[in-house]
Protein backbone atom coordinates (compact mmCIF):
# COMPACT_ATOMS: atom_id res chain seq x y z
CA UNK A 1 0.00 0.00 0.00
CA UNK A 2 1.19 3.70 -0.73
CA UNK A 3 2.61 5.33 2.30
CA UNK A 4 0.33 7.80 4.01
CA UNK A 5 1.50 11.03 3.49
CA UNK A 6 3.45 12.39 5.89
CA UNK A 7 1.99 15.03 8.78
CA UNK A 8 1.58 18.47 7.97
CA UNK A 9 4.30 20.79 9.99
CA UNK A 10 2.89 21.95 13.48
CA UNK A 11 1.66 25.55 12.80
CA UNK A 12 3.93 27.85 14.61
CA UNK A 13 3.11 29.05 18.37
CA UNK A 14 2.17 32.60 17.80
CA UNK A 15 3.97 35.43 19.30
CA UNK A 16 2.05 36.30 23.07
CA UNK A 17 0.66 39.37 22.77
CA UNK A 18 2.27 42.33 24.28
CA UNK A 19 0.31 44.11 27.28
CA UNK A 20 -1.69 46.32 26.48
CA UNK A 21 -1.83 49.52 28.01
CA UNK A 22 -4.70 50.35 30.66
CA UNK A 23 -7.91 52.23 28.93
CA UNK A 24 -10.92 53.32 30.08
CA UNK A 25 -13.43 50.62 29.16
CA UNK A 26 -16.93 53.03 29.73
CA UNK A 27 -15.05 55.59 27.40
CA UNK A 28 -12.98 53.64 24.59
CA UNK A 29 -12.46 56.62 22.25
CA UNK A 30 -10.47 58.05 25.32
CA UNK A 31 -6.75 56.69 24.52
CA UNK A 32 -4.30 55.67 26.91
CA UNK A 33 -1.60 58.04 28.08
CA UNK A 34 1.99 57.47 26.02
CA UNK A 35 3.85 55.70 28.42
CA UNK A 36 7.03 57.38 29.15
CA UNK A 37 6.33 60.73 26.88
CA UNK A 38 7.42 63.79 28.62
CA UNK A 39 5.73 66.89 26.28
CA UNK A 40 7.04 70.06 27.06
CA UNK A 41 4.38 72.84 25.94
CA UNK A 42 4.97 76.73 25.40
CA UNK A 43 1.81 77.60 27.57
CA UNK A 44 2.37 81.28 26.34
CA UNK A 45 2.18 80.71 22.73
CA UNK A 46 -0.91 78.20 23.27
CA UNK A 47 -2.73 81.03 24.93
CA UNK A 48 -1.91 83.50 22.35
CA UNK A 49 -3.41 81.03 19.65
CA UNK A 50 -6.47 81.16 21.01
CA UNK A 51 -7.75 84.79 20.59
CA UNK A 52 -10.74 85.52 19.03
CA UNK A 53 -11.11 81.49 18.57
CA UNK A 54 -15.24 80.00 18.67
CA UNK A 55 -15.20 77.85 21.45
CA UNK A 56 -16.37 74.15 20.51
CA UNK A 57 -19.17 72.88 22.96
CA UNK A 58 -19.34 70.05 24.99
CA UNK A 59 -22.04 68.16 27.08
CA UNK A 60 -19.17 67.66 29.66
CA UNK A 61 -19.01 67.51 33.37
CA UNK A 62 -15.36 67.98 35.11
CA UNK A 63 -14.75 66.80 38.43
CA UNK A 64 -12.17 69.22 40.52
CA UNK A 65 -10.84 68.41 42.92
CA UNK A 66 -8.34 70.49 45.26
CA UNK A 67 -6.21 70.77 47.71
CA UNK A 68 -7.46 73.78 50.12
CA UNK A 69 -9.68 76.55 49.31
CA UNK A 70 -7.58 78.71 51.32
CA UNK A 71 -3.97 77.65 49.89
CA UNK A 72 -3.35 80.77 48.00
CA UNK A 73 -2.43 78.70 44.53
CA UNK A 74 -5.91 76.39 45.28
CA UNK A 75 -8.22 79.11 44.95
CA UNK A 76 -5.88 80.62 41.64
CA UNK A 77 -6.24 77.08 39.88
CA UNK A 78 -9.68 76.53 40.84
CA UNK A 79 -10.81 79.73 39.11
CA UNK A 80 -8.58 79.71 36.15
CA UNK A 81 -10.59 75.96 35.59
CA UNK A 82 -14.28 77.34 36.15
CA UNK A 83 -13.17 79.98 33.68
CA UNK A 84 -11.60 77.74 31.19
CA UNK A 85 -14.17 74.94 31.23
CA UNK A 86 -17.17 77.72 30.74
CA UNK A 87 -15.55 78.63 27.20
CA UNK A 88 -16.14 75.37 26.34
CA UNK A 89 -19.44 75.32 27.98
CA UNK A 90 -18.05 71.86 30.33
CA UNK A 91 -19.92 72.22 34.01
CA UNK A 92 -17.87 71.71 36.81
CA UNK A 93 -18.50 69.59 39.99
CA UNK A 94 -15.65 70.42 42.98
CA UNK A 95 -14.69 69.07 45.63
CA UNK A 96 -11.73 69.66 48.31
CA UNK A 97 -9.20 67.21 50.11
CA UNK A 98 -8.12 70.34 52.79
CA UNK A 99 -4.51 68.51 52.96
CA UNK A 100 -5.83 65.47 54.59
CA UNK A 101 -5.18 62.72 52.29
CA UNK A 102 -8.10 60.11 53.78
CA UNK A 103 -10.60 62.15 52.25
CA UNK A 104 -9.74 60.89 48.96
CA UNK A 105 -11.79 57.90 48.53
CA UNK A 106 -14.94 59.79 49.60
CA UNK A 107 -14.34 62.79 47.48
CA UNK A 108 -13.41 60.66 44.37
CA UNK A 109 -16.77 57.81 45.04
CA UNK A 110 -18.59 60.97 45.34
CA UNK A 111 -17.16 62.35 41.52
CA UNK A 112 -18.33 58.66 40.08
CA UNK A 113 -21.79 59.11 41.83
CA UNK A 114 -22.07 62.17 39.78
CA UNK A 115 -21.28 60.79 36.68
CA UNK A 116 -18.20 63.17 35.99
CA UNK A 117 -16.40 62.61 32.55
CA UNK A 118 -13.31 63.52 34.09
CA UNK A 119 -11.47 64.31 37.11
CA UNK A 120 -8.70 67.41 37.24
CA UNK A 121 -6.92 66.76 40.58
CA UNK A 122 -4.91 69.79 41.86
CA UNK A 123 -4.55 68.11 45.55
CA UNK A 124 -1.55 66.42 45.04
CA UNK A 125 -2.28 64.03 47.74
CA UNK A 126 -3.27 61.13 45.58
CA UNK A 127 -1.76 57.67 44.75
CA UNK A 128 -2.74 54.59 43.14
CA UNK A 129 -5.27 53.31 45.23
CA UNK A 130 -7.23 56.23 43.98
CA UNK A 131 -6.74 55.54 40.48
CA UNK A 132 -8.44 52.26 41.06
CA UNK A 133 -11.15 53.91 41.72
CA UNK A 134 -11.34 56.21 39.22
CA UNK A 135 -10.65 52.87 36.58
CA UNK A 136 -13.01 50.81 38.37
CA UNK A 137 -15.70 54.23 37.35
CA UNK A 138 -14.30 54.49 34.07
CA UNK A 139 -13.34 58.23 35.06
CA UNK A 140 -9.71 59.38 33.39
CA UNK A 141 -7.51 61.37 35.61
CA UNK A 142 -5.42 64.67 35.11
CA UNK A 143 -3.60 65.27 38.67
CA UNK A 144 -1.15 68.33 38.73
CA UNK A 145 2.43 67.95 39.64
CA UNK A 146 2.25 64.61 41.03
CA UNK A 147 1.96 61.46 38.69
CA UNK A 148 -0.49 59.14 41.08
CA UNK A 149 1.11 56.24 39.52
CA UNK A 150 4.54 56.45 40.07
CA UNK A 151 4.94 53.49 41.78
CA UNK A 152 2.81 51.69 39.09
CA UNK A 153 3.05 47.90 38.84
CA UNK A 154 4.42 46.57 35.82
CA UNK A 155 5.00 49.68 34.26
CA UNK A 156 1.53 50.76 33.34
CA UNK A 157 0.50 54.06 33.60
CA UNK A 158 -3.25 54.69 34.01
CA UNK A 159 -3.34 58.96 34.52
CA UNK A 160 -2.55 61.88 32.47
CA UNK A 161 -0.06 64.37 34.80
CA UNK A 162 0.34 67.74 34.11
CA UNK A 163 2.68 70.86 35.51
CA UNK A 164 6.46 71.09 36.35
CA UNK A 165 7.91 67.70 35.56
CA UNK A 166 9.76 66.72 38.67
CA UNK A 167 13.59 65.96 37.54
CA UNK A 168 13.59 68.85 34.51
CA UNK A 169 12.27 71.71 37.75
CA UNK A 170 15.16 69.96 40.00
CA UNK A 171 17.71 70.26 37.25
CA UNK A 172 17.39 73.51 36.03
CA UNK A 173 17.14 74.58 39.56
CA UNK A 174 20.40 72.97 40.94
CA UNK A 175 21.92 73.61 37.36
CA UNK A 176 21.96 77.46 38.61
CA UNK A 177 22.57 77.04 42.43
CA UNK A 178 25.54 75.15 41.33
CA UNK A 179 27.03 78.37 39.81
CA UNK A 180 25.42 80.58 42.53
CA UNK A 181 27.36 78.61 45.00
CA UNK A 182 30.64 78.57 42.82
CA UNK A 183 30.36 82.50 42.39
CA UNK A 184 29.34 83.40 46.13
CA UNK A 185 31.31 80.91 48.27
CA UNK A 186 33.77 79.34 45.94
CA UNK A 187 32.11 76.00 45.32
CA UNK A 188 31.93 75.09 49.20
CA UNK A 189 28.57 74.42 51.15
CA UNK A 190 28.84 73.28 54.96
CA UNK A 191 25.22 71.72 54.43
CA UNK A 192 22.16 71.52 52.86
CA UNK A 193 18.91 71.64 54.24
CA UNK A 194 15.84 69.71 52.08
CA UNK A 195 12.24 71.02 53.10
CA UNK A 196 10.00 68.76 51.78
CA UNK A 197 6.54 66.92 51.84
CA UNK A 198 6.82 63.39 52.11
CA UNK A 199 3.26 62.47 51.72
CA UNK A 200 3.47 63.51 48.28
CA UNK A 201 5.70 60.29 47.31
CA UNK A 202 8.22 59.55 44.28
CA UNK A 203 7.40 62.76 42.07
CA UNK A 204 8.66 65.24 45.07
CA UNK A 205 11.73 62.83 46.28
CA UNK A 206 12.47 63.50 42.07
CA UNK A 207 12.01 67.10 42.69
CA UNK A 208 14.42 67.54 45.37
CA UNK A 209 16.93 64.68 44.58
CA UNK A 210 17.30 66.24 41.13
CA UNK A 211 18.17 69.33 42.25
CA UNK A 212 21.19 67.84 44.70
CA UNK A 213 22.23 65.89 41.57
CA UNK A 214 22.63 68.68 39.38
CA UNK A 215 24.71 70.15 41.65
CA UNK A 216 26.93 67.65 42.04
CA UNK A 217 27.36 66.98 38.43
CA UNK A 218 28.09 70.52 38.16
CA UNK A 219 31.05 70.30 40.72
CA UNK A 220 29.54 70.89 43.99
CA UNK A 221 30.61 68.23 46.39
CA UNK A 222 27.15 66.77 48.40
CA UNK A 223 27.92 63.47 49.98
CA UNK A 224 25.32 62.55 51.91
CA UNK A 225 26.61 63.43 55.38
CA UNK A 226 25.79 66.91 54.39
CA UNK A 227 22.29 66.58 53.24
CA UNK A 228 19.46 66.69 55.60
CA UNK A 229 15.77 66.10 54.71
CA UNK A 230 13.13 67.12 56.87
CA UNK A 231 9.15 66.72 56.16
CA UNK A 232 8.01 70.34 56.54
CA UNK A 233 4.36 69.51 55.20
CA UNK A 234 4.91 72.86 52.86
CA UNK A 235 3.91 74.41 55.78
CA UNK A 236 5.21 77.78 56.75
CA UNK A 237 5.28 77.93 60.46
CA UNK A 238 6.66 73.99 60.42
CA UNK A 239 9.40 74.90 57.86
CA UNK A 240 10.65 77.99 60.08
CA UNK A 241 11.16 76.09 63.04
CA UNK A 242 12.94 73.52 61.01
CA UNK A 243 15.39 75.73 59.21
CA UNK A 244 15.68 77.75 63.04
CA UNK A 245 16.21 74.17 64.98
CA UNK A 246 18.97 73.51 62.47
CA UNK A 247 20.74 77.28 62.60
CA UNK A 248 20.99 76.76 66.39
CA UNK A 249 22.26 73.16 66.12
CA UNK A 250 24.79 74.40 63.69
CA UNK A 251 25.90 77.99 65.05
CA UNK A 252 29.74 77.71 62.81
CA UNK A 253 28.37 76.35 59.75
CA UNK A 254 29.16 79.69 57.59
CA UNK A 255 27.99 77.89 54.15
CA UNK A 256 24.63 77.09 54.34
CA UNK A 257 21.74 76.22 51.39
CA UNK A 258 17.90 75.35 51.93
CA UNK A 259 16.47 74.33 49.56
CA UNK A 260 12.20 74.53 50.21
CA UNK A 261 9.62 72.14 48.10
CA UNK A 262 7.75 75.38 47.79
CA UNK A 263 7.48 79.80 47.60
CA UNK A 264 5.54 79.37 51.44
CA UNK A 265 8.21 76.66 52.64
CA UNK A 266 11.05 79.26 51.50
CA UNK A 267 9.24 81.80 53.52
CA UNK A 268 9.30 80.25 56.25
CA UNK A 269 13.14 79.32 56.36
CA UNK A 270 13.73 82.37 55.16
CA UNK A 271 11.91 84.44 58.64
CA UNK A 272 14.14 81.93 60.81
CA UNK A 273 17.29 82.81 58.87
CA UNK A 274 16.40 86.46 59.93
CA UNK A 275 15.24 86.21 62.94
CA UNK A 276 18.56 84.23 63.92
CA UNK A 277 20.69 87.10 61.82
CA UNK A 278 22.46 84.47 59.76
CA UNK A 279 21.75 85.85 56.42
CA UNK A 280 26.02 85.97 55.92
CA UNK A 281 25.49 82.04 55.76
CA UNK A 282 22.87 80.83 54.07
CA UNK A 283 21.32 81.09 50.63
CA UNK A 284 18.05 79.67 49.94
CA UNK A 285 15.57 78.18 46.59
CA UNK A 286 12.43 76.74 46.01
CA UNK A 287 9.91 75.37 43.52
CA UNK A 288 7.01 77.18 42.07
CA UNK A 289 7.19 80.70 41.78
CA UNK A 290 3.96 81.60 43.63
CA UNK A 291 3.17 85.07 44.51
CA UNK A 292 4.98 84.71 47.68
CA UNK A 293 8.41 83.91 45.78
CA UNK A 294 7.49 86.48 43.10
CA UNK A 295 7.07 89.05 45.61
CA UNK A 296 10.54 88.20 47.61
CA UNK A 297 12.17 88.86 44.16
CA UNK A 298 10.79 91.75 43.71
CA UNK A 299 11.75 93.53 46.69
CA UNK A 300 15.09 94.05 48.43
CA UNK A 301 17.96 91.03 47.74
CA UNK A 302 18.38 88.89 50.49
CA UNK A 303 19.48 85.14 50.58
CA UNK A 304 16.65 83.75 49.28
CA UNK A 305 18.14 84.39 46.03
CA UNK A 306 16.32 81.69 43.24
CA UNK A 307 13.17 79.91 42.25
CA UNK A 308 12.26 77.94 39.50
CA UNK A 309 8.74 78.39 37.60
CA UNK A 310 6.79 76.42 35.36
CA UNK A 311 4.21 78.80 34.71
CA UNK A 312 1.96 77.87 37.83
CA UNK A 313 -0.87 81.07 36.80
CA UNK A 314 -1.22 79.54 33.13
CA UNK A 315 -1.82 75.64 34.83
CA UNK A 316 -5.75 76.42 34.79
CA UNK A 317 -5.45 76.23 30.56
CA UNK A 318 -3.17 73.81 30.65
CA UNK A 319 -5.51 71.40 32.39
CA UNK A 320 -8.49 72.17 30.78
CA UNK A 321 -6.91 72.11 27.55
CA UNK A 322 -5.54 69.19 28.26
CA UNK A 323 -8.72 67.52 29.17
CA UNK A 324 -10.14 68.54 26.22
CA UNK A 325 -7.64 67.06 24.11
CA UNK A 326 -8.08 63.64 26.25
CA UNK A 327 -11.95 63.89 25.57
CA UNK A 328 -11.58 63.91 22.12
CA UNK A 329 -9.24 61.21 21.97
CA UNK A 330 -5.80 62.66 20.83
CA UNK A 331 -2.87 61.08 21.81
CA UNK A 332 -1.29 62.41 24.88
CA UNK A 333 1.98 62.15 26.47
CA UNK A 334 1.62 61.01 30.01
CA UNK A 335 3.22 63.99 31.67
CA UNK A 336 2.74 67.21 29.81
CA UNK A 337 5.00 70.25 31.23
CA UNK A 338 5.48 74.02 30.63
CA UNK A 339 8.81 75.34 30.19
CA UNK A 340 10.45 75.78 33.39
CA UNK A 341 12.02 78.98 34.32
CA UNK A 342 14.44 80.18 36.86
CA UNK A 343 12.95 83.14 39.06
CA UNK A 344 15.90 85.63 40.42
CA UNK A 345 16.25 89.28 41.33
CA UNK A 346 17.59 89.90 37.33
CA UNK A 347 14.72 88.12 35.69
CA UNK A 348 11.70 88.57 37.88
CA UNK A 349 10.05 91.26 35.58
CA UNK A 350 10.82 88.92 32.56
CA UNK A 351 8.58 86.08 34.38
CA UNK A 352 5.35 85.94 32.46
CA UNK A 353 3.73 83.03 35.14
Amino acid sequence: EPAAPAAEPAAPAPEPAPAEEVFIASKPFIKPPIQDLIEEVDVLAGIAAEEGMEYPQYDWTFGIHSYDPGYENSKIYMDAMREECAKYGIKTVESFANMDVSKYPTNYQQFAIQEVDLIIDAAWLGNSSIMDIAMEAGIPVVPFDVNFDADREEGIVRCWTMGGDPAVAGRTVGEHMAQVVKDTWGGTVDALVISWTQAMGEPMRIRMQSAIDAMIANGIDLPDDKVFWYDGGGETLKSRNLAADFLTAHPDDTKILMGANTGNVAQGMLAAVQTAGREDDVMIYSYGAEQVALDNFLGEPNCWVADVGYYVKQYGWLAVNMAVRIMNGEEVGYWVTPENFVVTYDTVRDYQG
